[in-house]
């Protein structure tokens, strides 16, 4: 159990939200932007998603009061998005309003195909009111192309990832290279029609090609990475003036997000091993 709990370390920071600002401080002093999410999701019991958004609102507190550069992310299931989209609504834009007086950046995190569409509608509504809001989109699935260049066209600002969901060959590509491939097509996308976006990924040949199209279509790249992955790639890439992003989560829910993230994408334990070998 040693070994494991000396992982999961590396993987959140810890159970407490000041654990997470403290995460973040230490990123900062690094040249790295810190991306806080509090743990949790699917909440449909009042007092839990109520417990969300004050969360949510205290870490935004911190952020300013601490002067750090840092943004949130959020999930919207931990909102009620499942039972009642009414009642998310009103909460993420509770959030996002109290962001925006501090000059703070929301994320919205992509779940399971279940809540993609619910997801994009929830944020188009919310775009259209704010400019501190932005949606992760994920490569692996067959919809994405579609939604991307539908979101590009209302201004939207996009997070693009692989995608860590268990989902069905049916809507979603399989193979490592095709995720790859359907990757590399939206990014080109997105360089050419967007002009702020992130591009969430480890893996060095997507990074790579991020720069040189950074480079053909003059446009400043953002990288996005998971806390306890990497992290010599991201001092690398600060040290060069990119913009750097840590994804930070913090909460007591650890040990279910941790062995989510394993069982629905066993290649990140290679990655947190070859990132502790390393350090």
């Amino acid at each position: 159990m040693g070994l494991w709990i000396h992982f999961v370390k590396q993987w959140f920071a810890g159970e407490s939200r000041l654990d997470a600002i403290k995460r973040v401080k230490q990123l900062n002093k690094s040249g790295i932007v810190g991306l806080i999410n509090f743990l949790g999701e699917h909440h449909e019991e009042k007092h839990y998603i109520e417990n969300s958004v004050r969360q949510y609102l205290l870490v935004l507190n911190e952020i300013k009061r601490e002067k750090l550069d840092c943004e949130v992310s959020v999930k919207l299931s931990q909102l009620g998005l499942k039972s009642d989209e009414k009642y998310c609504f009103k909460n993420i834009e509770h959030i996002v309003k109290h962001a925006k007086k501090f000059g703070i950046f929301v994320w919205i995190d992509m779940e399971n195909s279940e809540l993609t569409q619910k997801t994009v509608d929830t944020y188009k509504k919310l775009r259209k009111h704010y400019s501190n809001v932005g949606i992760c989109i994920q490569a692996y699935l067959k919809r994405s192309r579609k939604d991307i260049e539908d979101l590009i066209s209302k201004k939207a600002i996009i997070r693009l990832v692989k995608g860590a969901y268990v989902e069905d060959s049916s809507i979603a590509f399989k193979s490592k290279e095709r995720i790859r491939k359907s990757f590399l097509e939206i990014m080109h996308v997105l360089f050419k029609g967007s002009d702020k976006f992130a591009i969430a990924t480890h893996d060095d040949r997507l990074v790579d090609e991020a720069i040189i199209l950074e480079n053909k279509y003059k446009k400043d790249v953002e990288f996005q990475m998971l806390m306890g992955v990497r992290h010599d790639l991201k001092i690398k890439l600060a040290k060069k003036n990119y913009r750097i992003v840590e994804y930070v989560p913090y909460g007591k829910h650890w040990m279910s997000y941790f062995m989510r993230r394993v069982r629905e994408r066993p290649t990140i334990l290679f990655l947190i091993l070859r990132s502790a070998i390393s350090k």
